[in-house]
């Protein structure tokens, strides 16, 4: 067996066993039921990669990084291909390659699905990244938290606030659709070491908080009747601690937007979710700000030393409408930036910075800097102009940037508060 092109066949798949051979619908023959739908994949493996320089008269290989695989068995009679090192070689210059000792992964076998015995279905169990050996000598370990849910003990699916989610789908054993329930696991803690001196290890740990699902969105394609709620829209809070335990303990915590304003109620109704900062503003929970951050607070020694609160511009650009629901494009830009700093006095300083943009092209159009709030005589604002040619496609090159020393509202004197005012002039060739 080698690895050209006409080696693969039905005789010869089992030597590609991460090669889904029994999706190949040959030409000019019947295809099979599970044959139905185009898949994509490839029999070839990525085995190395190589920078270069033109030195002017050729391509000169600079580094080269050669990847090493193997089929590691996941226990339940399948095998993945698994990327097991990464070799860095030096080729620059005129003297001898440098070859670095490999960085190597390994991995650790986790249970995708929830195996429930004589069900009938194949467990599903695939590999997580558990241990890097690096070129230098360190080694970093990934902790991962355990199950949250057993054959006996799921959730229900429409207020899921739990690490499994489920999958309306029909086995091959099955006559019908069953609700299924798969695993999902998070980083509980990575622990960094020096494997060639005697540093302390570096501990991180990771806690989370308030998980949220919202249903699938029907796309027009498919049985509507198999969505349920299965998009996972993360954590609401997560906690990372570094060092703890320690005189050097930190502690940071951050909320995100899940996004789960409109989600469909299992009465199907939808939710109104609104989110409250930790500077006490009130944002809605859209679906296009899913994972973008709300605030973060930064603690020393149990204390708060830092807020920073977001919120986001949200534009609808287009809404295309169809007899089963509709589906919408929306520009998501940063907007407000409020930040509160802890002074000597055990005070706050806070800033803020709001930032504008045009309904078109979603560019940036202002920008106010209020510096410290209870301060007028640290305002900026910066106001953008846009040279466009958009028979040419040509939308974002600024023409002007000015900044005055007052916020937006006001009406600068240009004779003393002009801080910049930078004009491009481009020479319409294109």
């Amino acid at each position: 067996i080698n690895c050209a092109t006409s080696a693969l066949n039905d005789d010869t798949a089992a030597n590609w066993p991460d090669v889904p051979w029994d999706r190949n619908c040959a030409a000019s023959t019947k295809c099979e039921a599970t044959q139905s739908s185009p898949t994509f994949w490839t029999r070839k493996r990525l085995t190395a990669i190589t920078t270069q320089i033109h030195d002017g008269s050729a391509y000169q290989d600079v580094d080269r990084w050669a990847l090493t695989h193997s089929f590691i068995s996941n226990g339940d009679t399948t095998r993945t291909l698994w990327l097991e090192s990464i070799t860095r070689t030096g080729k620059a210059g005129t003297g001898a390659d440098i070859t670095l000792p490999p960085t190597t992964l390994l991995p650790v076998q986790k249970e995708n699905r929830i195996d429930k015995t004589g069900d009938s279905i194949s467990a599903l169990i695939r590999p997580r990244l558990a241990t890097v050996y690096t070129e230098s000598g360190g080694q970093i370990h990934v902790s991962y938290a355990g199950s949250d849910c057993t054959p006996t003990d799921t959730p229900t699916p429409a207020s899921n606030e739990r690490r499994c989610f489920p999958v309306i789908w029909q086995p091959a054993s099955y006559d019908d659709d069953i609700t299924d329930w798969f695993h999902k696991y998070v980083v509980a803690e990575v622990t960094v070491s020096d494997r060639t001196a005697e540093s302390l290890p570096q501990v991180t740990r990771y806690a989370y908080s308030n998980p949220a699902w919202r249903k699938d969105q029907f796309q027009g394609i498919g049985d509507e009747t198999t969505l349920t709620w299965a998009d996972w829209r993360g954590y609401a809070t997560v906690t990372t601690t570094g060092a703890p335990g320690t005189t050097l303990e930190s502690k940071k915590v951050t909320k995100y937007y899940q996004g789960m304003h409109g989600d469909e109620t299992a009465s199907g109704g939808t939710r109104t979710v609104t989110l409250t900062d930790s500077l006490g503003y009130v944002h809605t929970d859209y679906d296009e700000l899913s994972g973008k951050p709300l605030d973060t607070i930064s603690y020393d020694d149990g204390a708060v030393v830092s807020r920073v609160a977001a919120s986001y511009w949200r534009h609808v650009t287009a809404t295309d409408d169809h007899s089963w629901g509709d589906i919408k494009a929306a520009y998501v830009r940063d907007d407000v930036t409020r930040s509160d700093n802890l002074k000597a006095d055990g005070t706050f300083r806070r800033t803020s910075k709001d930032t504008d943009y045009d309904s078109t092209y979603g560019l940036v159009t202002e920008v106010e800097d209020l510096g410290d709030t209870t301060d007028n005589g640290d305002d900026t604002c910066a106001t953008t102009e846009y040279a466009r040619n958009t028979t040419a496609y040509l939308i974002d090159y600024a023409k002007r940037v000015e900044t005055v020393a007052v916020n937006c509202d006001a009406t600068p004197n240009r004779a003393t508060q002009v801080i910049s005012d930078v004009r491009t002039l481009f020479d319409g060739g294109a």
